[in-house]
């Protein structure tokens, strides 16, 4: 299940910030989770399991975290956000969503050269999606002048209502986008996304290279690890 539409996807959750398995579409990811520092060098924790039930009523698993959570993002996802449009009284006007390929993806990355560029990958299919993007939320607010913030959905194209309401609850006043592939193969293969899960993060240098990547690593069964995704962030930001 990439999207509403597949009930073939099976959920990891984790039940809080500190660590976050992804979702995929090949089988379901119980077990530790934990992040990975560069392109190609994933570190590791770990983590117990439990089991929770998704929005669409599909049982997920559940993960405990043994990391200490973010201090500053805590209470931002003490629940679990709703995956549908939400009430019109969350509804922020500046928030707003498009549609892009991959290739005006790559210009959305280069009009942002001079500033740090964080990117979550997500969908409102996605338990440990949601329960991360508060964190995002959270990072654009800390770092408004130096950091760009972008977030693209792997959802269908006629899931754009409930995309929207989603960032629209979440406040998500960055730029948010929407894979024109959805949660089809060729959005994995567009954006280099190992074991084909989410969420996945990517964080860009000033001059719009690719320095880190943060995703669930199937062979070694290892998610995200929000506290070096953090720890990344202060890095590149804190470079002249």
């Amino acid at each position: 299940m990439r999207s509403a539409n597949f009930v073939r996807w099976l959920f990891s959750v984790s039940a809080s910030v500190g660590l976050l398995a992804g979702c995929s579409g090949e089988t379901p990811m119980p077990g530790p989770a934990t992040g990975s520092g560069t392109p190609t060098s994933p570190s590791t924790s770990n983590a117990a399991a439990g089991s929770e039930t998704a929005d669409d009523g599909i049982e997920a698993t559940a993960e405990g975290n043994t990391e200490p959570p973010l201090a500053d993002v805590t209470s931002a996802v003490a629940d679990v956000p709703s995956a549908d449009a939400g009430s019109e009284k969350a509804a922020v006007s500046n928030v707003s969503v498009r549609v892009v390929t991959p290739a005006e993806f790559d210009e959305v990355i280069a009009k942002h050269k001079g500033k740090v560029v964080f990117v979550d990958f997500w969908a409102t299919w996605c338990v440990p999606c949601r329960k991360a993007f508060p964190h995002t939320v959270e990072v654009a607010k800390k770092y408004p002048d130096k950091l760009a913030v972008v977030s693209v959905a792997l959802d269908d194209a006629d899931s754009k209502d409930d995309v929207l309401g989603f960032l629209k609850q979440q406040n998500a006043t960055f730029e948010n986008l929407m894979c024109i592939h959805g949660g089809a193969d060729e959005s994995y293969k567009a954006y280099q996304i190992p074991g084909e899960s989410i969420p996945y993060f990517r964080i860009y240098d000033r001059d719009g290279s690719l320095k880190h990547t943060f995703g669930y690593n199937v062979d070694k069964d290892e998610g995200v690890d929000e506290a070096k995704v953090h720890e990344a962030l202060e890095t590149l930001i804190a470079a002249e």
